[in-house]
């Protein structure tokens, strides 16, 4: 159990979900419902209108069928926010006309949002990074904590918070962001902790498997006294880092996955991009990813 006098202060004052009119949105909508009721944090409702929403629009109607699109965003915004998963809630609904992209960070800049919480399809192949969908874009430009909701989250968020958390490291200082995370939320909610670290699968025919085992697992725990997460049961593991991460998720009942998320090269897809894809594909529970700094 984590004790909170090892952690930060941990609060989410406003969250905002970035709604897009999919089953994955409506999900995205209930998480952050219960997270925030059990923080006390404002709501956000927000939907960007992108270029690609009016492209079609032929010079003499462009500005009518722009306001037709925002109106029409707007009764669906408002139709959320009366609903009876946000009641009580009052949250206040917003109408970007912005690629995500270029909106995101200002938006999140002005209401002093702490986390983002999107939906997403999950749908399969690298490729898909280059679709532009609203998940992607929020945690490959986000500065702060992205929730995302994959096609197999089908656990709800516990009413009172999480109690069984999983942290995936790979140890390196661009991570630290995310266990700190980890264990100030975990500290918030009183849960208990998992600390991953997973050797690459070619150790298992390592003469040296033993050692790089032990040394591993020396190196994470002192990496988790730095990070403040003594307190924190630690695991190190062998094998495909995203199907290690998920399977244990699964087999320890997670609530919740916390990883780090390195800064999105300006081409190409790096493998720990990968992993955090992959992790949210087969993830059963929601997936917060904490970008390094």
């Amino acid at each position: 159990m984590t004790s909170p006098q090892s952690v930060p202060e941990f609060s989410i004052r406003n969250l905002v979900v970035l709604v897009d009119g999919t089953a994955e949105s409506k999900a995205a909508v209930e998480a952050a419902a219960t997270v925030a009721r059990w923080s006390h944090a404002g709501v956000h409702l927000l939907y960007f209108m992108q270029s690609r929403d009016y492209a079609m629009a032929v010079p003499q109607t462009y500005g009518e069928v722009v306001e037709d699109l925002r109106g029409r965003h707007e009764a669906e915004l408002r139709e959320i926010a009366g609903s009876e998963t946000l009641r009580g809630l009052e949250p206040r609904i917003h109408v970007e006309r912005s690629e995500i992209t270029a909106g995101l960070g200002a938006f999140t800049h002005d209401n002093a949002i702490d986390l983002i919480v999107v939906g997403s399809a999950g749908r399969a192949g690298l490729v898909k990074w280059f679709e532009g969908s609203t998940a992607e874009d929020a945690f490959r430009n986000a500065d702060m904590p992205v929730m995302v909701l994959g096609p197999k989250a089908v656990a709800a968020v516990p009413p009172q918070g999480f109690r069984r958390i999983l942290c995936a490291t790979d140890l390196s200082a661009g991570a630290r962001p995310a266990a700190a995370y980890a264990m100030a939320l975990a500290g918030r909610c009183h849960a208990n902790v998992t600390l991953l670290y997973v050797m690459a699968d070619d150790a298992k025919r390592s003469e040296r498997r033993d050692v790089m085992i032990a040394g591993a697992a020396s190196a994470l725990r002192r990496w988790a006294a730095l990070n403040g997460s003594s307190g924190a049961e630690q695991v190190v593991s062998e094998g495909v880092p995203a199907k290690v991460i998920s399977e244990l998720a699964a087999d320890m009942k997670a609530e919740l996955i916390v990883a780090g998320a390195k800064r999105m090269p300006a081409l190409g897809i790096t493998g720990a991009w990968a992993t955090a894809y992959a992790v949210m594909w087969e993830a059963h529970c929601p997936t917060v990813l904490v970008r390094e700094r």
